[in-house]
């Protein structure tokens, strides 16, 4: 193989920073992303977005109902979905799923670690982004405000969460140059006829999961922009508050998600209310503690229900068990 370093060390450098340092900055929409010389992108899809169109299957998956599921019309601009996000790794377009995971990950990075790491020069006012050159404040707070703007003007505008805001032609899709280059970065009117129709398109739909699963991702940036960015961190928690209410009435199990959005919200707000929903849960939470059990891990000391400590617990040794067995019968 290729030859690798072992030391104390490996993770001190060139590890996990080159993510902050480069991935993340480049992949960052609604801004220009310079590095000294360089231009990695130009100020891209400011005119975004137009709300879809219904009973429509897009190319890349995107499915609309019969109806948009907010009071804007098909083709209508939505306001406040040109700030914040990042492009998907493949192409350009802005999933809830990977704006949010990649939001929790980064408040884990700070609540569970004390990450403070200054690398980046990001301006939310000028939208300009200078990579290698700190600014005197925590990349990984930044990060999470780029993207609770995108999660966030689509919520507050729509009063529920986007699917995904994605190109609406082929040609624009398989675009491989400066995202800047797919729009003309101008709102489009339809009642001009020299106005071009090539704004991306923001999908919504109803998917309790997904929004179980963003709710527990808004709670944790709340709690870690409280002092950096409180109205943000207030904004965050009202937000997966309200998602996580309406997401919870659904009759669809999705235990893990449930469980995910409740540990969240109660670290977020001590409310005993979520303690109450845990151990309500109880039989189908250590029925799928192989998903459930690092989640529900984290706020055990924040339950005094011994019965449910002493199942948990229990399950969570079974399943020790059965990954030893398992991990003598293969390497992998």
């Amino acid at each position: 193989s290729h030859p690798f370093r072992i030391a104390e060390d490996v993770f001190s450098r060139h590890a996990w920073q080159p993510t902050l340092e480069y991935f993340l900055p480049v992949q960052m929409c609604h801004m220009r992303v310079n590095e000294k010389y360089r231009v990695w992108h130009g100020l891209c899809h400011h005119d975004d977005a137009l709300m879809s169109p219904v009973k429509l299957n897009h190319f890349d998956g995107y499915v609309s109902g019969p109806s948009t599921l907010t009071e804007f019309e098909p083709m209508q601009p939505v306001p406040g979905l040109n700030r914040g996000g990042w492009h998907d790794a493949g192409d350009y377009d802005l999933r809830v799923e990977s704006q949010m995971g990649t939001v929790w990950l980064l408040a884990m990075m700070v609540e569970e670690f004390g990450l403070d790491y200054d690398a980046t020069s990001i301006d939310q006012q000028k939208q300009v982004v200078e990579i290698h050159q700190p600014d005197g404040r925590n990349d990984a707070l930044q990060q999470i405000e780029h993207g609770l703007l995108s999660v966030l003007g689509a919520y507050e505008s729509m009063g529920r969460l986007y699917r995904g805001i994605i190109t609406p032609t082929i040609r624009q899709y398989v675009m491989l140059g400066d995202g800047s280059a797919q729009t003309d970065n101008r709102v489009h009117d339809a009642s001009d006829e020299n106005s071009v129709a090539d704004d991306r398109w923001v999908f919504t739909e109803q998917n309790p999961g997904r929004e179980l699963s963003a709710a527990g991702g808004l709670a944790a940036a709340a709690r870690v922009l409280r002092g950096y960015d409180d109205d943000l961190s207030e904004r965050s928690l009202k937000a997966a508050v309200a998602v996580y209410e309406v997401a919870a009435k659904s009759p669809e199990s999705l235990v893990r998600q449930r469980v995910f959005a409740l540990t969240e919200l109660l670290l977020a707000t001590k409310n005993s209310d979520y303690i109450d929903a845990l151990v309500s849960m109880r039989k189908e939470l250590v029925a799928a503690i192989a998903e459930t059990g690092w989640i529900i891990g984290r706020v055990m000391n924040h339950i005094d229900d011994r019965a449910f400590i002493t199942e948990v617990s229990q399950a969570v040794a079974a399943y020790q068990q059965k990954v030893r067995n398992e991990a003598g019968l293969t390497p992998y």
